[in-house]
């Protein structure tokens, strides 16, 4: 990826972020929509693809649409460095929980637990730690 199109990237990913931190959802999903389409094929091979689809899926966390994070952050997964970031199953696993898939949940905060440790859940709704605890 050339240095201009990595610029373009991030001032789309920043725009998106600030764009969700006003709540304005629709336009974030749009920015990080914009920035994924200049991500090189295949996709899943760069790690910005997993960067912005934790955005998304973080978006979509933010305004409770726990099953289109689900989608997305099962995306990030999927990507180069996906399978290496902590935050992805344990916002998986907020997201199930939110939906009352409790097994799904339990398996998602395990694993984020496992690799984060329980610093990962500072700052988190306490219900998380409370079902993780239930479950370790």
């Amino acid at each position: 990826m050339d240095k201009k199109t990595a610029e373009k990237i991030k001032y789309l990913c920043d725009l998106g972020e600030m764009f969700t931190d006003e709540d304005n959802f629709s336009a974030a999903l749009a920015a990080f929509g914009d920035a994924l389409a200049l991500v090189e094929e295949p996709v899943k091979d760069h790690g910005s693809a997993e960067i912005i689809y934790v955005l998304m899926g973080n978006t979509c966390y933010y305004s409770d649409d726990y099953e289109k994070a689900i989608e997305y952050y099962k995306k990030a997964l999927e990507c180069k460095g996906g399978s290496d970031d902590p935050m992805i199953p344990l916002r998986l696993g907020e997201c199930y929980f939110e939906l009352h898939d409790n097994e799904s949940a339990g398996d998602q905060l395990i694993r984020a637990y496992e690799m984060g440790g329980i610093e990962l859940f500072e700052g988190e709704n306490k219900e998380y730690t409370n079902f993780l605890k239930s479950k370790i």
